[in-house]
């Protein structure tokens, strides 16, 4: 580990510890199965079982499992064994329904906790599925705090955070995607709005990757590259990756860069894949990513 002139940590991984064949491996049998133990040629006469659209999956500490169907719009429950428990709300506008729930959460104690889409009603039940609270998120607020004259406001919570923030993306005004045929990645800013509505950035970065094509819609590209961002830890620490480079970014709750973990690209690139250890080449035509590390950790709003 070192620290450069910012004082941003550099974390170098080079190669594992272990030897060859000693990798991580997925073990055969699953640990749950919704619907219970699978039997050949058994098909169960309880429907119950038979869920799609799952947009989330969370475990309780009793080993329950609450999934959320986007399509039927309520939370599933599943006993450790994989039977149907209960379902949590319904399609609607009344109190402990639903929208067009997005994000799923299990908190301390068990309170789950749904988020309806486009910073709709948030709403929290017990583990037994009674509805405990709801609030609702003031959108004037979040876009006072990020819309300005070149910034779009966002249009939905990203990914909820357990303090009860919560991330968003944030977009540039007047951009257009290149030539038709070209591949592209439209720039996206994350940030995160804390309980008293100030927004903390966490830098710009490349959106998912699309070919650009007439209308009426672009196609994603197979297998595309994009930036992803994911939080937890004690203390709270936000990470993101350009999803295109063997680097993750930490930063602290306020947007602050903590320090750059880096990859070494010969463990998936074989080790003619150019670049000293632990610091993969840039793409097209991009300056190196340590370079970019640095600047990030000083980039601004503008």
């Amino acid at each position: 580990m070192e620290r450069d002139s910012a004082g941003v940590m550099i974390v170098e991984n080079h190669t594992p510890e272990w030897g060859p064949g000693n990798f991580w491996t997925v073990n055969s049998e699953p640990d749950f199965v919704i619907g219970g133990p699978v039997r050949p040629n058994d098909v169960s006469a309880d429907s119950s079982h038979l869920v799609w659209s799952i947009i989330s999956v969370a475990p309780l500490s009793d080993g329950r499992v609450a999934l959320l169907s986007a399509a039927e719009k309520r939370v599933l429950l599943f006993e450790p064994s994989g039977i149907f428990s209960t379902s949590i709300g319904r399609e609607g506008r009344g109190p402990g329904e639903f929208s067009d729930p997005e994000h799923l959460e299990v908190r301390s104690g068990d309170t789950i906790v749904v988020w309806d889409s486009y910073f709709g009603r948030i709403s929290y039940f017990d583990a037994a599925g009674t509805l405990l609270n709801e609030r609702t998120i003031d959108l004037g607020a979040v876009v006072a705090a990020t819309r300005t004259n070149a910034h779009r406001a966002p249009e939905s919570v990203h990914r909820p955070l357990p303090d009860g923030s919560f991330l968003v993306k944030v977009h540039r005004n007047h951009w257009e995607a290149p030539r038709e045929g070209e591949l592209y990645r439209q720039p996206v800013k994350y940030a995160r709005i804390d309980s008293a509505y100030s927004a903390h950035s966490f830098g710009w970065w490349d959106g998912r990757e699309y070919v650009s094509l007439p209308d009426p819609a672009p196609w994603v590209v197979p297998f595309p590259a994009a930036s992803a961002v994911a939080a937890g830890g004690s203390p709270f620490m936000v990470y993101v990756t350009n999803g295109d480079y063997y680097q993750v970014h930490q930063f602290s709750a306020v947007g602050s860069l903590v320090s750059s973990i880096l990859g070494d690209p010969r463990l998936i690139c074989g080790a003619g894949s150019g670049g000293r250890p632990g610091i993969s080449t840039a793409r097209r035509g991009e300056r190196s990513e340590p370079e970019r590390a640095v600047e990030i950790g000083r980039w601004s709003d503008r």
